[in-house]
């Protein structure tokens, strides 16, 4: 790994971690996909099913993997119990198994060659279904007309990931004489441009503070110590 690759995954875990506490904090999960949330749980589960066999020579790696894990499945554990009144589940409709069967198939499709290795075929999986994680989010985002500013510093770190993994395959071409594997580089490059697109999206719904354009409500976090009664405050401003 060269440091744009560590920048990378380094900037994943910090917006993974914010989101984590922004629910902690907050006790509200309103905004937030929980089937982004779960296609992301997912992935990082079929990526890393070689973890286990690295803890001894590679522990640092080991580390950094189980990390993504737990803050994966701590994020839907908030979302899919402790806090659950406050997930929006009626509107969070995305069609999960129609993306993880196309991702599927891709990924035998990508895999040809390595039928015989599950680890193989599943970290394909994990790279598709990665792209496309995003769109359960940007879908419960159009239906609610609702930007949270932690859910913004998520997707902008997002789209910040992949940007710098894309300067990493650059790096690797142009400097080392590597090419990466192209459908990981079609995958990654599809990501990034939803995830920026869908940041875009998100700073013109900011801006609809000043303009008439977005009538989107802006979410302003509540601190921990407001935690047992944010039912009852003036939680949104409503952008007119």
């Amino acid at each position: 790994m060269d440091q744009f690759d560590n920048v990378g995954i380094f900037l994943q875990l910090v917006a993974m971690f914010l989101l984590l506490i922004k629910i902690l904090t907050t006790c509200d999960c309103t905004g937030i996909s929980g089937r982004t949330q779960a296609l992301l749980a997912l992935s990082f589960t079929s990526r890393f099913l070689d973890a286990p066999y690295e803890f001894e020579e590679h522990r640092p790696i080991f580390v950094v993997k189980s990390m993504f894990v737990t803050l994966s499945y701590s994020t839907l554990l908030l979302i899919y119990y402790v806090w659950r009144s406050t997930y929006q589940r009626d509107l969070d409709t995305f069609r999960w198994e129609l993306a993880t069967g196309a991702c599927m198939t891709l990924a035998l499709l990508s895999s040809t060659q390595y039928w015989d290795s599950l680890v193989t075929i599943m970290w394909y999986f994990s790279v598709y279904i990665e792209a496309v994680a995003i769109f359960p989010q940007i879908q419960l985002s159009q239906k609610t007309k609702y930007i949270g500013r932690s859910l913004f510093a998520y997707v902008g770190l997002f789209a910040c990931y992949r940007f710098f993994y894309i300067v990493h395959w650059i790096y690797l071409y142009l400097v080392m004489g590597q090419l990466s594997d192209p459908f990981l580089m079609v995958a990654g490059t599809a990501q990034c441009i939803f995830t920026s697109a869908y940041f875009v999206w998100m700073i013109k719904a900011f801006n609809s503070q000043y303009h008439s354009e977005y009538p989107y409500v802006v979410r302003y976090d509540l601190g921990s110590q407001e935690c047992d009664d944010f039912k009852d405050k003036d939680l949104s401003v409503i952008v007119k």
